[in-house]
């Protein structure tokens, strides 16, 4: 019941779906890295093509971050394409070996 949860922010234009982000929250052990044991994976940042270049992605990645922030969430994952990783940096991630990720609490 309580190992997972997905949240989901939509953009819309003319009532239809044209933007989202989805993050998936999952219960970990805790441990010094995830001190509260609760991590969250970005699974989708999707535009449609002809509504990108209007900053949607960035506003839906960033309330997805604020929220995650106001919860006990201690780490976003993510593994976007390399052409994507300036504009993930702009949001707080950071370049890992096999990902990225944006550290939300320290341990």
């Amino acid at each position: 019941d309580n190992l997972a949860r997905v949240n989901a922010w939509i953009a819309r234009h003319k009532d239809l779906p044209v933007s989202v982000c989805c993050l998936s929250t999952l219960y970990v052990a805790p441990t010094s890295r995830y001190p509260q044991g609760i991590i969250s994976y970005l699974n989708t940042l999707y535009t449609k093509p002809n509504h990108r270049k209007q900053g949607l992605a960035g506003h839906l990645l960033h309330r997805a971050v604020e929220d995650a922030r106001m919860s006990v969430c201690d780490t976003i994952v993510a593994s976007p394409p390399q052409n994507l990783r300036t504009f993930f940096h702009k949001f707080g991630f950071e370049t890992e070996s096999d990902c990225m990720r944006c550290v939300l609490r320290e341990g």
